[in-house]
Formats: C-alpha cells, structure tokens, sequence
C-alpha cells in the first residue's frame, strides 16, 4: 500500500476511503467489466468494515470498567 494511501486512510478514515474509492471508480474511465468487478469487491469490504464497527461499539457499549473506588 502506498505511504499516500495509509496517510488518506490514517486522516479521513477506511470508510471514507472505501466510499472515495467507489466514487472515483464509479466516475473513472475504466471499462464497464472492470468497474463492475472492482465495485463487487470494494462495497463488500464497506459493509464489512461497517459491521466490524457496529460490533466494536457494541463491546464498548457492553463493557463495565472496575475501578478501586
């Protein structure tokens, strides 16, 4: 992965990124197949970021902090 790529992803987030993406390969120059077949992938990856979310807040949420008091 490129060291811009990590630094977009780092400052705007995977989501942001992954919706970036599909925009700019929804409005590339790329061939229809391409698209199709890239798009198939990167929206998977969205929705599967989405629900690792999802369950994170759910841990976070869930969680009881002890402390001495």
């Amino acid at each position: 992965m490129s060291n811009q790529l990590k630094e977009t992803i780092g400052d705007y987030g995977i989501e942001n990124s992954l919706d970036a993406m599909i925009d700019l390969i929804e409005f590339g120059c790329l061939s229809e197949l391409h698209k199709a077949a890239i798009l198939a992938y990167l929206r998977q990856a969205k929705i599967h970021i989405i629900v690792l979310d999802g369950q994170q807040e759910i841990v976070e949420f869930t969680t009881v902090e002890v402390g001495n008091g």
